[in-house]
C-alpha cells in the first residue's frame, strides 16, 4: 500500500495510530480523559450507541476506520463481510445521516467486482483530511453572515466540536474561528438535557480554546435572548432534507422558534455529508428514541442519580425536526443555502 495509507490520523475524539483506532470516551468529560481502543464491532457499536463516540460526522468517520482495522487485520476480508460490517455500524444511531451517506459512496453503492479494499482505504483517508479542512471552510462562510464586528455574543447548543467531528467542528468551529479572529466576546451554552452534552463537552471544550462560555439551564433561553444582545445562534445537523428541515439534538426546536420571536438569525452549519436527498422533508426521518432511564437520572453514564420516580412513564426522542421556514440560513463547507427564500 502507498505511504498515503500509513499515515496516522488524529483528532480531538479520535486516533488511528499503527492500524488501529482508538477513541476518547466523551460519557467521561470533564471529569476524565480516558482513551479506548475499539477491539471488536460490539464494542464500536456500543460506544456509538452509548454515546461515548457520538456527534455526526465522528460517528461516520469512527465507523469507517474500524472497517480499516479489519481491512488491516484480515488483509482477504470479503466484499460480503465489509457491507456486513457498515449495515451493522449504520444501525447504532439510525437519525445521523453522515454514516449511511460514507458507507454508500464507499461500499454499498459499489458492485463487487469493483470494489477494492485499497480504494476503500485511499477514500475514507481521503475524506477525513477534507473533513479536517472544512471547519475552517464553514467559519470563512458564516462570517461572511455575521456583524463584522469583535466582541460577538453567539449561543450555540450541544456539542457541534472538535469532539464531534475531525476538525474544528461545525457550528463551534465557526465559534473557534471566531477566537482564534478576535472577534469573539461570550459563547452562550445551554446544558442540552436530558445527557448535558452543552455542560460537560462544549463549556470543556471552549474552556480548552480559551474562549469565554456561559452555561445555564435550557430553560432559561428565553431569559437570556431578553436579558443579553445575542447576535446570532449557530447548531449543527444531524440529517437534512431536501426542502432543508433539519434534524439535530432534541431542543434545537425550540430554540428556533424563540430566536424567531426575538428576531435573532438562526444558522444551521454542517458539512454537504449531512444532507440527505432521499427526504424530501423532515416528515420522512427516522428519529431515535433513547432508554426511560436517561430522562430519570437512573442510568446517566453509569451512575444511579434517580431524580424522578421509577415508575413514571417518559419520553425521549433523542432529535426532533426544525423545519425550514425558522432557519435563516445553512452554512456548508463549500455555499450557503437559504431554504426559505
Amino acid at each position: 500500500m502507498t505511504n498515503f495509507l500509513k499515515t496516522e490520523i488524529s483528532s480531538l475524539s479520535l486516533r488511528f495510530i499503527h492500524k488501529k483506532l482508538f477513541y476518547l470516551d466523551q460519557t467521561l468529560i470533564p471529569e476524565q480523559e480516558k482513551w479506548c481502543e475499539a477491539f471488536d464491532l460490539k464494542e464500536v457499536i456500543e460506544a456509538i450507541k452509548l454515546l461515548k463516540i457520538r456527534g455526526a460526522p465522528a460517528i461516520a468517520f469512527a465507523s469507517g476506520l474500524f472497517v480499516a482495522q479489519e481491512i488491516y487485520k484480515n488483509p482477504n476480508i470479503s466484499y460480503d463481510e465489509i457491507v456486513s460490517l457498515a449495515l451493522s455500524l449504520t444501525k447504532a444511531r439510525p437519525t445521523a445521516v453522515n454514516i449511511f451517506n460514507l458507507f454508500r459512496e464507499l461500499v454499498f453503492n459499489v458492485s463487487i467486482s469493483d470494489f477494492s479494499t485499497t480504494v476503500f482505504l485511499e477514500s475514507l483517508f481521503f475524506k477525513i483530511r477534507e473533513d479536517q479542512k472544512s471547519s475552517e471552510k464553514m467559519a470563512k462562510m458564516a462570517m461572511t453572515l455575521l456583524p463584522k464586528t469583535t466582541q460577538l455574543e453567539i449561543m450555540t447548543y450541544c456539542n457541534t466540536g472538535a469532539l464531534a467531528t475531525m476538525g474544528k467542528g461545525t457550528a463551534l468551529g465557526v465559534i473557534y474561528f471566531l477566537h482564534q479572529a478576535k472577534r469573539l466576546g461570550r459563547v452562550w451554552v445551554p446544558e442540552t438535557r436530558p445527557l448535558f452534552q452543552g455542560g460537560r463537552l462544549t463549556a470543556w471544550e471552549c474552556l480548552k480554546m480559551g474562549a469565554n462560555p456561559v452555561l445555564f439551564s435550557d430553560n432559561m433561553i428565553s431569559t437570556v435572548f431578553s436579558r443579553h444582545k445575542i447576535e446570532a445562534v449557530l447548531v449543527g445537523a444531524d440529517r437534512i432534507a431536501s426542502n432543508g428541515d433539519v434534524a439535530n439534538k432534541i431542543g434545537t426546536l425550540s430554540l428556533a422558534i424563540m430566536a424567531k420571536h426575538y428576531k435573532i438569525p438562526f444558522y444551521v452549519v454542517a458539512t454537504s455529508e449531512t444532507l440527505d436527498p432521499s427526504s424530501t422533508s423532515g416528515e420522512n426521518f427516522c428519529i431515535e428514541e433513547r432508554s426511560e432511564e436517561e430522562i430519570k437520572g437512573a442510568n446517566f453514564f453509569g451512575k444511579n442519580l434517580q431524580w424522578a420516580p421509577s415508575e413514571v412513564s417518559c419520553f425521549n426522542p433523542a432529535f426532533d425536526v426544525t423545519p425550514a421556514s425558522l432557519i435563516s440560513g445553512i452554512i456548508f463547507e463549500n455555499r450557503i443555502w437559504f431554504p426559505q427564500r
